[in-house]
C-alpha cells in the first residue's frame, strides 16, 4: 500500500483537492468544473499497486482552497488503507485561454514523490495525463486520471501503466460525497 501512495495515489489523490467557487467574470466549463468539486470531501473505494496484487479498500478526506479568480487550487488531505496512510498537498490550474489544466502534486507518505498533470474537459469529465517520479525508486510511471461528476459528488479513477510489464490496470477509484 505505502508503494501506492509514493507511486500513485497520492499524486491522484491530489487531483482531486483541486477545487474551488468560480468568480462569475471568469465562469467557463472549466471554472464551473472546479466549482462543482470544490470544498471538503470525504471518499471511499480501492487502491492497487501493481497488476498482479489484489485491490485494497481506502478513505480518503481532501479540502482546498481556490485562488487566481478561481482558476488555481491550492489542496491537501490524507488517504488510507490497512497497510498505511499518506499525506497529500498540491496544487491545480486552469488556463480559460488553452482550456487545459496544470498541476504539480507531492506525496509525503512512507516515501516522497512528485507528479505532473495536464489534460482538459471531455464532455464533463477531467482527463489527465500524470507523469509520476518516485525519488525513492527511481522510477518514473505514468498514468491517466479521469474526475467524473456522480451524483451530488464525483469519482477519480487513475489507471497506471505498470513499468515492468507495460499492462495497464485500474490503480485508484475512489468515490467521493461530502
Amino acid at each position: 500500500m505505502r508503494i501506492l501512495f509514493r507511486r500513485f495515489l497520492a499524486p491522484a489523490a491530489g487531483l482531486l483537492l483541486m477545487a474551488g467557487g468560480a468568480s462569475p467574470a471568469f465562469a467557463d466549463a472549466g471554472t464551473d468544473f472546479l466549482a462543482a468539486i470544490s470544498g471538503a470531501w470525504q471518499g471511499r473505494g480501492t487502491a492497487q499497486t501493481k497488476v498482479e496484487s489484489e485491490p485494497e479498500a481506502i478513505i480518503c478526506r481532501i479540502e482546498s482552497t481556490l485562488s487566481d479568480s478561481g482558476r488555481k487550487i491550492s489542496n491537501s488531505g490524507a488517504c488510507a488503507g490497512a497497510q498505511g496512510k499518506a499525506k497529500i498537498a498540491g496544487q491545480l490550474s486552469y488556463n480559460p485561454d488553452t482550456r487545459l489544466f496544470t498541476g504539480r502534486f507531492i506525496s509525503t507518505g512512507d516515501g516522497d514523490g512528485t507528479a505532473t498533470s495536464s489534460g482538459a474537459l471531455v464532455g464533463e469529465t477531467l482527463q489527465l495525463k500524470t507523469v509520476r517520479y518516485d525519488t525513492r525508486q527511481n522510477v518514473t510511471s505514468r498514468g491517466v486520471v479521469t474526475i467524473a461528476p456522480e451524483g451530488n459528488g464525483f469519482t477519480i479513477e487513475a489507471v497506471e501503466t505498470d513499468v515492468a510489464t507495460g499492462q495497464s490496470f485500474s490503480s485508484l477509484k475512489v468515490s467521493f460525497s461530502r
